[in-house]
């Protein structure tokens, strides 16, 4: 299950392998993927740890990366949806 939860958010989220993945057995603080830097929201606003099964979007702030030139950081946005791979769903799973 959790290889198909990084692949879906990687895939959703047009995420490199060096921005999801660590390279050398180490992962790069500046443009790698944090568990910090995950989160789950319904109707836009943040959830707390007990009420994420009501979650309809994932939140996701990526560091430096391609889509971010200034390296201020960026926040992207995925929506629930009914694919059996979709990667709110996923997370909600996992977590």
């Amino acid at each position: 299950m959790y290889g198909a939860l990084g692949l879906s958010v990687m895939f959703v989220f047009l995420l490199r392998s060096s921005e999801a993945l660590s390279t050398g057995g180490h992962a790069d603080p500046e443009r790698g993927l944090r568990v910090q830097d995950v989160g789950l929201a319904a109707r836009g606003k943040a959830l707390t740890a007990d009420s994420q099964c009501l979650a309809d979007e994932l939140v996701l702030l990526k560091g430096k990366s391609k889509a971010d030139q200034d390296g201020m950081g960026h926040m992207a946005n995925a929506f629930r949806t009914e694919h059996p791979l979709c990667p709110v769903s996923l997370l909600q799973r996992a977590m």
